[in-house]
């Protein structure tokens, strides 16, 4: 079955949204490696969404990252931090899947839970304003 641009840009702004809930819940019941890898793919998801909104195609996450730093901070639709913050996610995920022994401390992922949601909102609003 072939979907429309708009059909697949609602799929992934819904899978991020429900990507960050998922990640919300991890959070509460205490696994943070879980939350830490769904906050960077609630990210992900959004970002993606904006890059069919572009007619781009990326075919790896560091395509993506590049897309964030590249076109996103460069052309002022997100701030350096911002830019970072995506970054940091990405580390963090690679981490909490692949590192052994790695933990995170419920204030850090709680203040990721806090900036994932501002990035991937900003994100949206990007999408909703093309």
């Amino acid at each position: 079955m072939k979907y429309s641009d708009n059909e697949i840009i609602e799929h992934r702004i819904s899978k991020s949204k429900n990507t960050f809930q998922f990640a919300v819940l991890a959070g509460e019941r205490k696994e943070y490696l879980f939350t830490v890898s769904l906050l960077y793919y609630a990210a992900f998801y959004m970002v993606t969404a904006l890059l069919k909104k572009n007619i781009l195609r990326v075919k790896s996450h560091n395509g993506v990252r590049v897309f964030v730093h590249q076109e996103l901070r460069m052309k002022g639709f997100i701030t350096d931090e911002e830019s970072q913050f995506y970054d940091q996610l990405y580390t963090n995920r690679q981490e909490a899947d692949y590192a052994d022994f790695v933990t995170f401390e419920e204030k850090t992922v709680k203040e990721l839970i806090e900036r994932t949601k501002s990035f991937i909102d900003k994100i949206e609003d990007i999408i909703n304003r093309k």
